[in-house]
């Protein structure tokens, strides 16, 4: 029997994550993750990793894959995923897909293209640059590649030009060989929220409330305060100073709050590329009930999706 597959996309904050549940549980449905930081362990608040209790209602995968000093990449995803959707199309289970990472999505619904396995002393050489280093470099040898990607963030520099090093070929042109997708049918929605800046900046403050800096003190003793700085998750190493005293709270705050309004705007720019969704336009807190109602009442919609509409989720603004 085959599974139904729904995904639930938008930019971080916009309340993809508790959308997808509240469906998943309503439907029956098992949740897979798409969050390139979700991966690792350790790593929870600050990444929006279900809780404990979400998880004893929904069936939850690709959390928690690697440690957080092992490298994952598109890849490694796609093989955890495959596995995954194997298991869920046996049961004939319908499966909601939530998250944000552009790379993940297209990987899954595009397909990866075919690079053969990397030296890995060429990835250590590759880790013993600066940014500004690796940035230069990539530039030079794959500048398609260079003008699409975050150039601030060391995983996909390293990723690229490992390629470029291992193969002779720009990671470019891999991308444009690429292998048959995972999935080729399938429902999505993205959630375009006005006045998302709103919705990042509260959320900031929850996360704090929420217990985001003692996580970062735990990460700190198990790993170092190097390590954890290191982190390309938004806000470890800034809750790192702010342990050390280097850093107040409220300097901490406002930076994590614009570090990841730039993140967000990178996932609404990469996904504007994407045409393969129904995008809904929702307020700052268009209630979740309303949003999944809205999901709901679309045409080809999979009927998996469409029962038990009378269960809403009640009011709420929560990421």
């Amino acid at each position: 029997m085959s599974s139904p597959i729904l995904f639930i996309l938008g930019p971080t904050a916009s309340g993809k994550s508790e959308i997808a549940h509240e469906i998943a549980k309503q439907s029956g449905a098992s949740i897979f993750c798409m969050d390139s930081m979700q991966v690792y362990r350790g790593l929870k608040i600050g990444v929006g990793k279900p809780t404990l209790a979400e998880k004893r209602e929904v069936t939850y995968r690709g959390l928690d894959l690697v440690e957080m000093d092992q490298p994952f990449d598109v890849a490694a995803y796609l093989k955890e995923a495959s596995a995954f959707l194997r298991e869920q199309q046996s049961k004939g289970k319908p499966i909601v897909i939530v998250g944000g990472t552009g790379l993940y999505y297209r990987a899954l619904t595009q397909g990866l293209s075919p690079i053969p396995e990397i030296d890995p002393a060429i990835r250590l050489a590759i880790e013993a640059l600066t940014l500004t280093e690796m940035q230069s470099e990539l530039q030079r040898e794959d500048p398609d590649l260079a003008g699409r990607i975050d150039l601030q963030n060391p995983r996909r520099l390293i990723r690229a030009l490992e390629v470029k090093r291992g193969t002779g070929v720009p990671l470019s042109e891999w991308q444009r060989r690429n292998e048959p997708p995972l999935i080729s049918e399938f429902t999505a929605f993205f959630l375009n929220r006005e006045n998302l800046r709103e919705r990042i900046d509260r959320r900031a403050v929850q996360m704090i409330q929420q217990g985001w800096r003692e996580e970062v003190e735990e990460l700190v003793e198990e790993w170092g305060e190097e390590r954890v700085t290191k982190l390309a998750a938004i806000g470890y190493n800034h809750l790192t100073e702010l342990l050390k005293g280097t850093l107040s709270e409220e300097r901490a705050i406002e930076q994590i709050q614009h570090e990841t309004w730039q993140y967000a705007r990178r996932q609404l720019t990469w996904f504007r590329k994407e045409s393969n969704y129904i995008s809904l336009n929702l307020n700052v807190d268009t209630p979740a009930a309303l949003v999944i109602e809205s999901i709901r009442l679309t045409d080809g919609l999979p009927l998996a999706f469409s029962t038990h509409s009378a269960s809403l989720v009640q009011d709420s603004s929560c990421c």
